[in-house]
């Protein structure tokens, strides 16, 4: 079925910027930079029994479905789940100059061998994910966090040897799989993980604060600073916030700080003194230790297994 989905691709032009991976029938990938200096449309033929993540590594992408000229804008901040599972149909996709779009296709059956078998045989996980699915449109917008980031950057380009791509991609798409049930982004994910916020308006000031802690890594706010800013009270902050990303407010945002600097190292090759005060550590000796503990590593190692 993929097979031929994947050959659909069409008015690509320079095929030397495609990359597509067939792991089986039910599941792949593909990826395609457009070079020229002008925008390029990529019209791929949708099957109903397909799930699409669709992402931009760089610049900007635009992507519809036929019958609806509504335009999604993809940018690298953010990643779109699409599937309509009641037609086959097109995907178009509008591909701008010095810009890369990167999309994981994935059967419902599929996914059903997938947490049947490499989830441990996990009905519940299963349930789970196919809930996270479940869509009343088309598109799902959702945030790109840093370790889904790199996980995209890296699909083609983390191992050379075509022998070992498989199992590669294999385990990334496993991977994925994983941060993406880990991470609600959705307004009704995120209610349905809290048993605390009991109306949108309390889930929006946890979703508010989350965001103005990571825009501030450098100087975020206190915890009553923060939740006077959202117009809440440290208690609902405090629990709120837990319950819906498993995290405190300062435990999150130091996971995110290494998780960005993580994504800067692997994917951008960055120094690692600029990485550290980027992230909001004024003494680069506290920033490696930090790191070294959530990772095994120093970014010294990290930055060379990745030159190498």
């Amino acid at each position: 079925m993929l097979e031929l989905e994947l050959s659909s691709l069409e008015n690509i032009g320079q095929t030397d910027h495609l990359s597509a991976s067939l792991l089986t029938e039910e599941m792949g990938a593909y990826e395609y930079t457009n070079s020229s200096k002008g925008n390029k449309q990529i019209v791929f033929a949708h099957d109903k029994k397909l799930i699409h993540f669709i992402f931009s590594l760089a610049g900007n992408v635009s992507v519809w479905a036929d019958g609806d000229n509504t335009k999604q804008e993809v940018a690298t901040d953010n990643f779109f789940v699409f599937s309509n599972p009641y037609q086959s149909t097109k995907l178009f996709f509008d591909v701008k100059s010095a810009s890369k779009v990167f999309t994981i296709i994935i059967s419902i059956k599929e996914l059903h061998e997938i947490f049947g078998s490499s989830f441990g045989k996990d009905a519940q996980a299963m349930n789970e994910f196919m809930e996270s699915y479940k869509m009343k449109k088309f598109f799902i917008n959702k945030v790109m966090t840093p370790s889904i980031s790199i996980l995209a950057h890296q699909f083609f380009s983390g191992v050379k040897r075509p022998n070992l791509q498989k199992i590669f991609h294999q385990g990334k798409i496993m991977e994925f799989l994983s941060l993406y049930m880990d991470a609600p982004n959705s307004e009704q994910e995120a209610d349905d993980a809290c048993p605390f916020v009991m109306d949108a308006l309390e889930l929006s000031k946890i979703k508010e604060a989350r965001d103005i802690i990571v825009g501030n890594m450098i100087s975020p706010p206190s915890l009553k600073s923060l939740a006077k800013l959202v117009g809440t009270n440290e208690f609902k902050l405090k629990f709120g916030f837990k319950s819906v990303y498993s995290n405190t407010v300062y435990g999150y945002l130091l996971d995110y700080r290494l998780e960005h600097a993580r994504k800067r190292l692997s994917v951008d090759k960055s120094r690692i003194n600029e990485v550290a005060t980027e992230v909001g550590y004024s003494n680069s000796s506290h920033f490696i230790a930090a790191y070294k503990r959530k990772y095994g590593i120093t970014p010294k190692q990290h930055l060379l297994s990745v030159v190498s």
